[in-house]
C-alpha cells in the first residue's frame, strides 16, 4: 500500500491518542512499516495489560498519524519489567513513520511515554529493551541481519535520556531466520525511574 505523507513544518508538536479496535488496520500497517510484529498486534491489542497510542502531528490543518507506541502495563511471566505491584510499566513498540524520522519526533514520543507511564499508570521505574547491535533487513538473504560488529547507537541514546543497564545482555528478542525460527538477537534491558527528568535531546 503507498501511503502519502506531507512532512511536518519544523517545531510541530507531537501529540497522541489511545488506539481502538478500528485503529486495528492502522496498527497492522504501521507494524508493517517497521517490520517488525504485525502478526501479533491483532492479539496485543485485545490484551488489557497492553495500552496503545497513536501519536500524530498537525500537517496542513489537520492531524496526521505518525506512528505508534504501547504501555505494557503487566508481564506476568516477568514482573520486574511490568507489574502493577512492581509499579513498572515497559515501553514497547515504539515507531515513527521514515518520512518524519531524524526530526526530533523520537525524543517527543519517549517524553510523552514516560511521563504517561508515570502521571497515569503509576510507574515507578519505567523499563525497555532494545537490541545490543544494529540490526538491518537485508534484501539479498531476505530477514534481519544482526551487526555483531556495530553496537546499536539507539542504546547510547536511551542511556543519555536516563537509562540504565539493570540485566545482563542476553539472546532474547526473536527474530527468525531459516532454517531456524526461534533465533534471538542480543538485547539490552534498560530502566530509568518515571520521576526522572525528562530529556529534551533530539531522537535518533
Amino acid at each position: 500500500m503507498t501511503v502519502e505523507i506531507t512532512p511536518p513544518a519544523s517545531g510541530t508538536q507531537l501529540s497522541y491518542r489511545i488506539a481502538s479496535r478500528q485503529d486495528l488496520p492502522l496498527l497492522i500497517q504501521l507494524r508493517e512499516e517497521c517490520g517488525w510484529g504485525a502478526d501479533k498486534i491483532a492479539a496485543f491489542l485485545d490484551d488489557p495489560d497492553r495500552v496503545y497510542c497513536i501519536f500524530q502531528l498537525p500537517v496542513d490543518g489537520h492531524l496526521q498519524d505518525v506512528g505508534m507506541a504501547c504501555w505494557v502495563l503487566e508481564n506476568k511471566s516477568d514482573p520486574e519489567t511490568a507489574s502493577r505491584a512492581h509499579q513498572s510499566v515497559f515501553l514497547a513498540s515504539l515507531f515513527i513513520r521514515q518520512p518524519f524520522q531524524k526530526r526530533g519526533l523520537g525524543a517527543q514520543a519517549m517524553d510523552i511515554l514516560e511521563r504517561a507511564a508515570g502521571e497515569q499508570y503509576g510507574a515507578k521505574w519505567v523499563t525497555l529493551d532494545t537490541a545490543a547491535f544494529l540490526v538491518r533487513y537485508s534484501e539479498d538473504v531476505g530477514y534481519w541481519v544482526e551487526w555483531m560488529d556495530k553496537p546499536n547507537p539507539t542504546v547510547a541514546w536511551y542511556l543519555k535520556r536516563g537509562y540504565s543497564r539493570y540485566r545482563e545482555d542476553i539472546p532474547f528478542i526473536v527474530a527468525p531466520i531459516p532454517p531456524d525460527p526461534m533465533r534471538k538477537i542480543t538485547t539490552v534491558f534498560l530502566r530509568k525511574p518515571a520521576s526522572a527528568a525528562l530529556s529534551t535531546d533530539s531522537g535518533p
